[in-house]
């Protein structure tokens, strides 16, 4: 199989496998604590990682790797818990911010510039979240801020 048959595969089974572990999170979640089902589900994961590695996963600053962890595993309980509280549409709406977000975090922490089209893309962006969100058609609830 050529390379790049190989890859497009590969990510369309890893868009596969994210999309059902979503799901999966989601109906767990009607019956289960949200912490829980976070556990399980990144147990598995580590478990998966750990096999496929096979020891050779040594970070060369262990302290920034704890910190990344750390913050991963409060955005997958927060991911988690917007899951168990809204359609998972409306969950995707808010979780696909995240880039334009950065683009804004980025401009006033690091000082980087957003050029016009930047800005303008930053804006369509959030526009389009309105839309899917519909804000004045429902209350807003800690699953939309998660």
């Amino acid at each position: 199989m050529r390379g790049d048959t190989r890859a497009i595969l590969l990510a369309a089974g890893a868009f596969a496998v994210f999309s059902l572990t979503d799901a999966l999170v989601k109906w767990l979640s009607r019956d289960l604590p949200v912490a829980q089902v976070g556990l399980m589900v990144t147990g598995i994961a580590l478990g998966l990682v750990l096999v496929a590695a096979r020891g050779g996963l040594r970070p060369r600053q262990p302290g920034l790797a704890l910190l990344r962890g750390a913050l991963l595993a409060a955005d997958t309980l927060l991911i988690f818990y917007a899951f168990s509280r809204l359609d998972l549409t409306e969950a995707y709406a808010l979780a696909f911010t995240a880039p334009l977000l950065v683009a804004l975090v980025s401009t006033v922490f690091l000082q980087e510039r957003l050029r016009q089209r930047g800005w303008l893309g930053v804006g369509l962006g959030f526009l389009g979240v309105l839309v899917v969100l519909q804000p004045q058609t429902q209350q807003l609830n800690a699953g939309h801020l998660a």
